[in-house]
């Protein structure tokens, strides 16, 4: 007891001193840093009795200023050469994206830094990273919770870049989660605003019938529906069409300078990723029927049902599917173009595109999976509290907050896991090679001192 008071005083202490000295330590540690920097940095350098040499990476941008710097300090007793990178030479990489895409950068490290040819992808990582996560939450409810969670995750963790970091990322998820929740998909923790009569599958509660107040929110797409899973499967293969699309374009406009082959090989496989595309979309026939359907009142009814759709739609049956003749030209001229230019071996690329292009189907998987666990949970929830007995009612709001707490997690792991894999393994793939050196400045960046 004597030692454990005594090893509790000195904790007391300890956090004491941490309060009193805390800011003075650091500042110390990083001023005797810049120091000791300032000492070694000849060591760096090739100096003799009357010269020194310095061999370093400056960009572009800054050249004029470092020059005019040098020589004004230098008072003109400087030669300095200027030498644009060869094609053998492989410089460091300095990436300068606006402040919300430069958090974006931390998720492109944890794969790979650019390299100096590379194409900085971050820009695309922030737009379409938290488009694909809140799609697959798809709820105005679980989104609000991802906007307070990641709030308070940069809170907890303001002095870590890397948190900090990934607490935006839920922020931003949070937001289009809640956009899709409202527009698309009008629910709010697994419950819909209102409720559509005759749907198979619909939940036998709403937010209209609970409150009694009506919320004139409809749902556009039902997750727990036939016509609403095909929809949303729809939706996927499109956004996985756009973004490997966007990819392959990007590996064409990389390559064309540097392997020639490969960029043709490029615009093979974007023709068997259209025929693919194309024929999954005339399977799900419904789509350019009713998506397109508003076009009729408008100038282009003449193009797009006059010739455009009919061409799509034109096609033999197989199997008791419709194969649309466009598809099939434009699936056997990138398989040939493709073999043309990378032999038979290049015809792995093909079924690897059509693997790529599948795998985007996640995003309807998990959006229903979570629909469906809140929707279970839902039913045993309202189930107990609305029974009439008060002992049960408690319990079932007890047992309700816990079980969507859960989905809350499960959804949001899971989204942010597959929406950053599709970035990794189904996009990058298309034209990123990283294994880049990230520019590191000659200097020290102040965060408890200032400069002398």
């Amino acid at each position: 007891q004597e030692l454990s008071e005594k090893l509790l005083q000195t904790t007391k202490d300890i956090l004491d001193y941490r309060k009193r000295y805390a800011e003075f330590i650091l500042a110390s540690e990083e001023y005797l840093t810049i120091q000791v920097q300032k000492a070694e940095a000849p060591v760096l350098f090739g100096t003799t009795e009357h010269s020194f040499l310095i061999d370093c990476w400056v960009p572009k941008h800054e050249v004029k200023f470092v020059l005019e710097t040098l020589e004004k300090d230098m008072g003109g007793s400087l030669y300095v050469q200027e030498i644009e990178h060869r094609h053998d030479d492989e410089p460091p990489t300095l990436l300068k994206n606006p402040r919300p895409v430069r958090r974006f950068e931390f998720l492109l490290e944890l794969y790979s830094i650019p390299n100096y040819r590379d194409i900085d992808p971050s820009f695309i990582l922030s737009l379409i990273f938290p488009l694909f996560f809140g799609l697959m939450i798809g709820d105005i409810g679980y989104g609000i919770l991802l906007i307070l969670f990641g709030v308070l995750f940069m809170k907890a963790f303001k002095d870590s870049e890397g948190f900090s970091n990934i607490g935006w990322y839920i922020i931003i998820a949070g937001v289009f989660s809640s956009i899709f929740g409202l527009f698309l998909f009008g629910d709010m923790f697994g419950l819909p605003f209102l409720l559509s009569h005759g749907a198979e599958g619909e939940a036998a509660y709403s937010w209209s019938t609970l409150l009694g107040i009506h919320i004139p929110i409809p749902s556009v797409i039902h997750k727990m529906e036939s016509l609403g899973m095909t929809q949303l499967l729809v939706i996927s293969i499109i956004a996985g069409y756009l973004h490997l699309g966007l990819g392959l374009l990007i590996g064409l406009f990389v390559e064309r300078k540097h392997n020639r082959k490969h960029a043709i090989t490029k615009i093979g496989l974007l023709f068997v990723l259209t025929a693919l595309a194309l024929l999954i979309f005339v399977m799900a026939d419904w789509t350019i029927g009713q998506w397109l359907k508003p076009l009729k009142t408008t100038a282009l009814e003449p193009v797009l049902w006059g010739s455009l759709i009919p061409l799509v739609k034109s096609g033999f049956s197989f199997g008791g599917l419709l194969v649309p003749y466009l598809s099939l030209v434009l699936g056997i001229l990138g398989i040939v173009i493709i073999i043309i230019v990378a032999g038979g071996f290049g015809l792995v690329e093909v079924l690897e595109i059509t693997s790529h292009l599948m795998s985007y189907t996640r995003l309807a998987a998990i959006c229903v999976a979570k629909a469906a666990m809140a929707f279970a949970f839902n039913m045993i929830g309202l189930g107990l509290i609305l029974s009439g007995n008060i002992l049960i009612g408690i319990l079932g709001v007890i047992l309700l907050i816990f079980m969507q707490l859960m989905v809350f997690a499960l959804g949001a792991l899971s989204s942010g896991i597959q929406a950053v894999r599709l970035h990794y393994v189904e996009f990058f793939m298309k034209f990123y090679k990283g294994g880049g050196l990230r520019f590191n400045p000659f200097g020290y960046k102040r965060k408890y001192t200032t400069t002398e």
